[in-house]
């Protein structure tokens, strides 16, 4: 086990990687993924990542534990930088170095690095070193200096994918050709035709299957479900189907409750709507109510908003009610193209607590958009794009539209209780700064204000207060896991059942 030793020479890892950690004493733990998992000491959603990763065709080139004793750096801050203390990371902080040989042509590498509390983020190779050192033959990554400490009860936990009170480093690898030799449309066009096409589905029970029952359809009020970025009906709606008040959901639509899936990321809202137009059969009529999460608020509003402008064909729809559901309907900072790494690490973090199948559903495609970053390509997804506050869509969206739907929302400002494994991400130094990006209370993706607030008074916003309601104060509610918490799908069938 190589050992932290203070010395400022690299420490050897492997045949093609070294760490530099000066003044730091400790001890490093080089692992295999794969027998670490059967370990007791893994995380707890350690397998579901595994799985995801081989989904993806990810190899993990280096995995390796931290355990840090003591800093024997100077206090200063000048005395510190005297002492060869320089590299900083992406987020401003004082850095070690971990150092890699550059892997064959036709494969890039990220680093996922998760601190002492469990928090993860995700580091990509030094642009500026990246040509230096033996002849542009090395990669380097800064992973933060400072420990993120934890209690002697927390040290004995299991995190989401490492166990408490050591730092994992896993350092991933994965072939670009497909994205090189397609592009990046292309390649996550391809993607998502894999892994999330476009579908109606119909909902049984607790389960979601294939083929609705059109004709019973047209016999009364419909529940159209609408999901958000990465996701689709099964893994965003899981925690509503499994509700105590599902099956009085189910009953008062009379078992007429539907998801339509589609691409979120490569296709905008606009197109979204059509393609369900599309998919729908000639001369069907749809009374609908309508539940959305996320981006499918801004699915859910061209179909109230902008129906006028797209091709029905001998198709009707109309809308009663919209319950918007963390919408980000002034968009969210995160779709902008400076902050996409502080938007994979946000969703990295905040599906920890989800079931292992939609934790690893939605990681595939966190792990495609990590492929993307280094190529600058998620600045070319119309179906992101459609999120940023100051893009073409959201500006057209929000000029103002004439409509007779019901428009409710339900929102959060992500406080949690102190605790909660995820006070540590709010506490986080590193967080809070993404937290500043907003300048504004927010769930971890969207701002709190923007699903019932948009800027303008057109289209019936803001939403008056009957019609909307905030969970903040020490609420675990964030982005990601509304539905699991009863508070929320018990408002929603009050809306929709008064």
């Amino acid at each position: 086990m190589p050992q932290l030793t203070g010395e400022p020479t690299p420490i050897t890892l492997d045949a093609r990687c070294t760490l530099e950690a000066p003044d730091l004493i400790g001890a490093v733990d080089v692992t295999d993924a794969r027998t670490h998992v059967r370990a007791s000491g893994h995380g707890a959603q350690e397998q579901s990542l595994l799985d995801a990763l081989d989904a993806e065709e990810m190899e993990t080139a280096l995995m390796f534990e931290m355990e840090v004793e003591e800093d024997r750096a100077p206090k200063g801050r000048g005395d510190r930088r005297r002492a060869g203390l320089q590299a900083t990371t992406r987020q401003g902080e004082e850095a070690i170095i971990l150092r890699m040989d550059r892997p064959p042509a036709g494969k890039e590498v990220a680093v996922l690095y998760t601190d002492e509390q469990g928090v993860s983020r995700w580091i990509f190779p030094q642009k500026d070193a990246a040509t230096r050192g033996r002849s542009g033959r090395e990669l380097t990554f800064h992973l933060p200096r400072e420990s993120a400490p934890v209690t002697p009860a927390q040290s004995k936990r299991r995190g989401p994918i490492s166990k408490l009170g050591r730092r994992m480093v896993r350092m991933l690898m994965w072939k670009t050709d497909d994205i090189v030799g397609q592009g990046v449309n292309r390649f996550v066009s391809d993607w998502e035709q894999r892994k999330r096409p476009y579908g109606w589905r119909a909902v049984r029970g607790q389960r979601f299957t294939p083929n609705p029952d059109w004709d019973a359809l047209r016999q009364g009020r419909a529940l159209l479900l609408l999901h958000g970025t990465f996701s689709m009906g099964e893994i965003a709606f899981d925690g509503l189907l499994r509700s105590p008040v599902f099956p009085r959901l189910a009953d008062y639509y009379g078992d007429r409750i539907i998801a339509f899936n589609h691409p979120s990321l490569h296709h905008s809202p606009r197109e979204n709507v059509q393609t369900m137009l599309d998919l729908l059969p000639h001369g069907v009529t749809l009374d609908l109510d309508i539940v959305t999460h996320s981006r499918g608020g801004l699915v859910g509003r061209v179909l109230t908003e902008q129906l006028a402008a797209l091709d029905t064909g001998p198709r009707t729809l109309h809308v009663r009610r919209a319950i918007f559901v963390a919408a980000p309907l002034r968009g969210t900072i995160l779709a902008d193209g400076d902050n996409w790494i502080d938007l994979i690490d946000r969703y990295t973090n905040l599906l920890t607590n989800l079931p292992d199948n939609a934790y690893t559903l939605l990681m595939e495609a966190l792990l495609a958009a990590v492929k993307i970053v280094g190529h600058a390509g998620l600045a070319a997804l119309s179906g992101l794009n459609s999120m940023w506050p100051d893009g073409d869509f959201l500006r057209a969206l929000n000029g103002g539209a004439e409509h007779d739907t019901e428009y409710y929302a339900l929102s959060a400002d992500f406080q949690p209780r102190e605790e909660s494994r995820l006070k540590a991400l709010k506490s986080n130094a590193r967080d809070m700064l993404i937290d500043a990006l907003f300048g504004e209370e927010n769930d971890g993706v969207v701002p709190t204000t923007g699903c019932y607030a948009i800027n303008t008074e057109a289209s019936g916003f803001p939403l008056p207060e009957e019609r909307r309601k905030i969970w903040s104060l020490q609420s675990d509610i964030h982005h990601t896991n509304y539905f699991v918490h009863d508070e929320v799908n018990d408002q929603i069938a009050k809306w929709l059942m008064a």
